[in-house]
């Protein structure tokens, strides 16, 4: 699987001052070898298999919560699935939106600029970085 041209750059950006966690539901060792083909770097990946439930199960959102030792609302869920970032806001996360043009496709997009803390429909994680202070 590629990753969208912003994604490797932007998380790396992302941590040079922010933790940043890989929540999937997908396996522990099928994620493992996705993000050592892309380049990609977390500081940690929690995934299905390990925490024994799927997301939107709030289980996940109080995984990665847990694993950061810190407030729900000091945590961000960053996504381009609406139901992804609906359900980590239930469990009290930022929550940020990330606009991609093979994702949410049946969605109202502009309906949802107002539903997210952050909504990026230009640049991706690159611009998300930038946004938190991160110069590329």
């Amino acid at each position: 699987m590629v990753p969208f041209e912003d994604t490797v750059a932007g998380v790396d950006l992302l941590r040079q001052n922010l933790a940043v966690i890989g929540l999937s539901n997908g396996s522990a060792p099928a994620l493992v070898r996705m993000c050592k083909s892309a380049g990609l770097a977390f500081d940690l990946l929690l995934t299905s298999d390990l925490i024994g439930t799927y997301k939107p199960s709030p289980r996940m959102y109080a995984a990665a919560i847990a694993a950061l030792g810190l407030k729900p609302e000091q945590v961000a869920m960053v996504a381009a699935h609406e139901w992804d970032l609906a359900a980590a806001h239930k469990e009290g996360l930022r929550t940020i939106y990330i606009q991609r043009w093979t994702e949410d496709r049946g969605v109202d997009r502009e309906a949802l600029r107002d539903k997210f803390d952050l909504y990026i429909n230009e640049g991706g994680i690159v611009e998300l970085a930038r946004r938190f202070g991160a110069v590329p």
